[in-house]
């Protein structure tokens, strides 16, 4: 591993010789977060016992541009303390982001190779930076630029290995469980005056199961509004989704999410809004269409409560979807030290019937409060600590799993250093 360390910066720093014009950066990130979960993403029971570990992940990014392109290597390395051997010989090193941004007009840009895709407020696409391992595509983006104007056009197209002959993706020999096999979407912003509007329109294809050659697509299209007026700002998100799922169900899905901001003066900040995420009605036994929708590549741990109980859509909520009212608090204590009070309510969003049984449970699943603070210290270092506890009804029970009249709760403590190690223009 030093010695693949060692090639990195050294072949980094010979792009920067190339061209007495370009400028090279390398940066760095030590992210270790120690957790207590007594109830994280399902509740506890008579049979549990609390858990305790240390995750870190550790990023080596090195960035080079010129007048005409930007590259950017970042090598990673994620582990739990105690997870290999202390001899042990095993890699765990590799590639989060290798891309290549390429001038091609003054307004117009294509990035291409492994990279983020975060849009908008990362509910749909978004880097998923809270779990240790974070989220990127090997992808082709054509970025406009024109008059306040932005517009984005993707794609992506997946194979499990260099084949002879046919593109089968999830084989027998390679299988890749879950991940798309073709990815296209085209996203538009634009802001006049108060008004900012995002449009979003994703196309991703799944290859059915036990064939070669047939593939599903699902297409999500959405919408978000936002109007600012002083000290309040209100968005409005809506998306819809049709198509097929892997298994050739037609899919009729909703989302919706009007939120307010409210900045009530420079320390505090009100943030009331609610989610809905439709369902499946198991009541409704004529109904053959899949109606859960799913909210794609989206980043999972800024919604719906911090002890991510609910974000793998649909799966989390037994395909009957969620509605869930939120209220978050952020207070500024000082310039460095920010507190955040989240509250969030759930509720399924459609009936949901036990196995065995006909009567659907009560949509009342409970409520989840997360307290947590953020401290930034010279040196470009940050203390990130919380504490979350879930309020379960009965009905949490059928759905997670555990024991609704025990308390969940989760804490955290997580310190991230993010120094610059060499920057060429400085």
């Amino acid at each position: 591993m030093r010695q693949l360390y060692y090639f990195f910066f050294v072949g980094s720093l010979l792009l920067f010789t190339i061209d007495s014009f370009a400028q090279f950066s390398l940066s760095g990130e030590y992210r270790p977060r120690s957790e207590y979960r007594d109830g994280y993403t399902r509740l506890p029971d008579s049979s549990t016992t609390p858990a305790y570990f240390v995750s870190q992940r550790i990023r080596l990014s090195s960035t080079y541009s010129n007048r005409n392109m930007t590259y950017r290597l970042t090598l990673q390395e994620v582990r739990v303390w105690g997870d290999e051997k202390t001899k042990s010989k095993t890699a765990t090193l590799n590639v989060y982001e290798a891309w290549m941004d390429w001038k091609l007009a003054d307004s117009l840009k294509l990035k291409i190779g492994r990279q983020e895709l975060v849009y908008d407020n990362e509910r749909i696409f978004g880097n998923n930076n809270w779990t240790q391992i974070g989220q990127a595509h090997d992808a082709i983006v054509l970025k406009a630029r024109y008059r306040g104007w932005k517009a984005d056009v993707g794609m992506a197209f997946n194979q499990s290995k260099e084949n002879t002959f046919g593109t089968s993706y999830n084989n027998e020999e390679s299988p890749i469980e879950g991940n798309y096999k073709s990815l296209n979407f085209i996203w538009i912003e634009k802001s006049i005056h108060s008004f900012r509007f995002s449009v979003f329109e994703v196309a991703d294809g799944f290859q059915k199961s036990q064939t070669t050659a047939t593939t599903y697509l699902r297409s999500t299209s959405g919408a978000n509004l936002y109007y600012t007026r002083k000290k309040v700002t209100l968005a409005a998100r809506a998306y819809y989704q049709l198509g097929q799922t892997q298994g050739g169900q037609d899919i009729r899905a909703f989302y919706l999410n009007p939120e307010v901001t409210y900045t009530v003066n420079k320390t505090l900040t009100v943030n009331p809004g609610v989610e809905i995420i439709s369902g499946k009605d198991y009541t409704d036994a004529s109904s053959d269409e899949y109606n859960s929708f799913s909210t794609l590549y989206g980043t999972g741990h800024k919604f719906t409560g911090h002890m991510d109980y609910f974000t793998n859509f649909p799966v989390h909520t037994k395909l009957a979807g969620l509605v869930t009212p939120y209220v978050r608090v952020i207070w500024k204590f000082s310039e460095r030290t920010k507190f955040g009070l989240d509250y969030n309510y759930f509720a399924l969003q459609n009936n949901y019937v036990r196995p065995g049984q006909t009567e659907p449970v009560d949509k009342a699943l409970g409520s989840e409060v997360d307290l947590n603070c953020s401290i930034n210290f010279p040196g470009d270092i940050n203390l990130f600590f919380g504490y979350s506890i879930m309020l379960a009804q009965k009905s949490m029970e059928y759905i997670t799993g555990g024991d609704s009249g025990k308390q969940g709760q989760w804490a955290f403590l997580m310190l991230t250093l993010k120094p610059t190690l060499f920057n060429s223009s400085r």
